[in-house]
């Protein structure tokens, strides 16, 4: 199984708050972002995010969708790869929220 590095997106295009480890930025604000498979053998997907203070690169997968009562999309929320927090510790515990507006 290799990790695929598709669909780079710098860490300076969200807000981060460093308290909770939560990278966050609304839909809009990425332009044409799309999803990619995070491996080349599973149905992960999610893109990859790259540190503008470090240049390191680190995958998030798709989590959860979470919709309202009426089913419509609030909030996507990725979380780091395993093997992406096992090379680098400092990604452990984050994540990405991309809210729908």
């Amino acid at each position: 199984m290799a990790i695929l590095r598709n669909n780079v997106v710098s860490s300076d295009r969200f807000t981060y708050h460093a308290p909770t480890k939560i990278f966050m930025c609304d839909a809009s604000d990425l332009g044409d972002f799309q999803l990619m498979p995070v491996y080349d053998d599973a149905s992960d997907t999610g893109f990859t995010m790259r540190s503008e203070k470090t240049g390191k690169l680190v995958n998030y997968f798709l989590q959860t969708t979470a919709k309202d009562g009426e089913g419509e999309i609030q909030y996507w929320r990725f979380m780091p790869i395993g093997e992406d927090m096992r090379n680098n510790p400092a990604v452990a515990g984050t994540k990405v929220l991309i809210y729908n507006d």
